[in-house]
């Protein structure tokens, strides 16, 4: 593995892992995994849905930010073909979508070791600043986030001035 884990879990680095371990008796996919924030001894992930079955109404499909407490949506939308990545150009292959309801987690940087150790986790690219930073903003205004949590990507966002 080229990437060591400390260059490969900074903040708005883009992860494709194979074969993720949810944890929770649910068949192991493969995830794309935004890191929000990064400190000594935790790493905050969201996990990227991508899916070609769309779960919510057409009109509120756009890239960006979706937070509609009335309907019950809180998401970061990623368009199809949009280049969201800083070095390497990356888009999704697909309209992917982050629902923050049950997707930001906190985990030790350790729970990835295997992943690592087995080869089974690439950095994909970097989010671009802009695109970082709104991300950040969704997920703080959401309804959906923790209060601990949004505690902490406010200071990740406020790292980025």
């Amino acid at each position: 593995m080229s990437n060591q884990p400390i260059e490969l879990f900074s903040s708005g680095n883009i992860l494709f892992v194979e074969n993720y371990d949810f944890g929770n008796a649910i068949p192991t996919r493969d995830k794309y995994l935004i890191v929000l924030h990064t400190s000594a001894n935790f790493t905050f992930l969201i996990h990227s849905l991508t899916t070609s079955q769309i779960k919510v109404p057409p009109d509120k499909i756009n890239h960006g930010c979706t937070n509609n407490e009335d309907y019950g949506l809180s998401f970061y939308m990623f368009e199809s073909g949009r280049v969201i990545g800083l070095t390497k150009e990356y888009s999704f292959p697909k309209n992917t979508f982050i629902f923050f309801q049950s997707n930001i987690h906190k985990n030790p940087i350790t729970n990835f070791d295997k992943y690592i150790k087995n080869n089974q986790i690439e950095l994909v690219d970097k989010l671009t600043y802009n695109e970082f930073k709104r991300l950040l903003k969704c997920a703080i205004k959401s309804f959906s986030i923790r209060r601990d949590m949004r505690k902490l990507l406010v200071e990740q966002l406020e790292l980025l001035g």
